[in-house]
């Protein structure tokens, strides 16, 4: 448990200082999704954007496996919490999150037009509710080492 809660209070110092983790990955792979969705672009040319793109796939894979972990992480920590309800507002936070992720509704936009371009550029790197959110993480996990350090 607490090299675990090393690496989130790691992954989560990096994420405030650097941004979000996804960031570029989005850009590229954006970009890649415009050229792939061009008009008279050969096979050969497909398929080597298409391994590219699988390449810049492997943050996204990461950041899940991560989050698997971190929900396993907070499952068992609800026994080792003695206050349980930090853990408890973080873990429901996460499930939340998830279903909402999943549940939003997305609008169909054309991935060989300028307009996707412009809407890709407009994402920024770090916004203040993810400063925040990043922030509350960080009090938990630093919470957390503090309870497993002196226990």
């Amino acid at each position: 448990m607490l090299f675990w809660t090393l690496v989130f209070i790691t992954f989560y110092l990096i994420n405030l200082s650097k941004g979000s983790i996804l960031y570029n990955s989005t850009i590229k792979l954006g970009e890649l999704t415009l050229e792939y969705n061009k008009e008279g672009i050969s096979n050969i040319k497909k398929k080597e954007i298409g391994k590219e793109m699988l390449f810049m796939l492997i943050p996204v894979f990461l950041v899940i496996l991560l989050l698997i972990i971190q929900t396993i992480f907070l499952i068992c920590a609800i026994h080792i919490d003695y206050l349980k309800y930090p853990t408890i507002i973080i873990l429901a936070f996460i499930i939340l999150n998830i279903v909402k992720s999943v549940k939003k509704p997305t609008t169909k936009i054309n991935l060989s037009t300028e307009e996707y371009r412009k809407k890709l550029y407009l994402t920024k790197k770090r916004t203040f509710k993810g400063t925040l959110i990043t922030l509350m993480y960080l009090a938990y996990y630093f919470y957390m080492f503090y309870i497993l350090a002196l226990r």
